[in-house]
């Protein structure tokens, strides 16, 4: 990789941490930002079936929804499972998007993106998709779909 693709890299990681020093959360409606409080009541409840222990939306830089299981609270530390390397990917691919590395309609596989098998059962998938990836691939597990 170039180094102009790193120094992008480590200085938007650079500016999102200084940035985050000078922020305070604000608290907002659900409605005002156009979402539905029953609807995230009935997300909850489903995440609390399968023993989610914390629930925050944001949204335009505000607190819309937050909850914790019984024992938890907003002090202490939650794992974040695949978060981090979400955001790492999606700003990984994003960049080479833009440096011309690749296309969005390439096919994944010519990428070589490290997803192992599952790109070669699904020959049409592309740069694109790996966007949505890993949601992508569960989706299109379960429908049968090759694109």
């Amino acid at each position: 990789m170039s180094g102009s693709f790193w120094l992008r890299f480590w200085f938007v990681l650079l500016a999102s941490s200084c940035a985050a020093a000078d922020f305070s959360w604000q608290q907002d409606l659900p409605e005002h930002h156009g979402m539905s409080r029953e609807a995230l009541d009935a997300w909850r409840t489903r995440l609390a079936a399968l023993q989610t222990k914390a629930l925050l939306v944001v949204r335009d830089d505000k607190i819309v929804y937050e909850w914790y299981a019984s024992g938890e609270n907003a002090h202490r530390k939650q794992g974040t499972a695949s978060l981090a390397k979400a955001i790492v990917g999606g700003t990984s691919l994003m960049l080479a998007l833009e440096d011309g590395r690749i296309k969005i309609d390439d096919r994944a596989a010519k990428n070589t993106f490290p997803l192992g098998a599952a790109i070669h059962r699904k020959p049409k998938l592309r740069s694109g998709n790996l966007l949505l990836t890993p949601l992508a691939l569960r989706m299109q597990s379960r429908m049968g779909s090759t694109t």
